[in-house]
């Protein structure tokens, strides 16, 4: 029969894994981790841009873990791009199969 201590002890290492594994879900599906909003400048110069037209030079960036996207508007229309994230090991390793 285990004692109370080894109880107790056991309980939390099983609580502190199941939390672990879903904060580790959690993570790997979440494609936005990191938002904001871009400014082009350039373009706000370029037509001495007030405050109810920075709205035509505003755009938006986000970032994951494998991936991101941003999308530019600089005065002409909606620019969207996507971001990869490729570690230089994952490079190497695809070379050589």
């Amino acid at each position: 029969m285990p004692t109370l201590w080894k109880q107790i002890v056991f309980s939390f290492a099983s609580i502190l894994s199941i939390g672990s594994v879903v904060l580790l879900v959690v993570a790997l599906s979440t494609e936005r981790w990191i938002t904001g909003t871009t400014l082009c400048q350039t373009g706000v110069d370029l037509v001495n841009a007030s405050s109810p037209e920075l709205e035509q030079f505003t755009g938006h960036i986000y970032y994951g873990l494998f991936q991101g996207g941003k999308t530019r508007r600089c005065g002409l229309g909606i620019r969207r791009s996507k971001i990869y994230s490729k570690s230089t090991l994952t490079c190497r390793l695809m070379t050589y199969i």
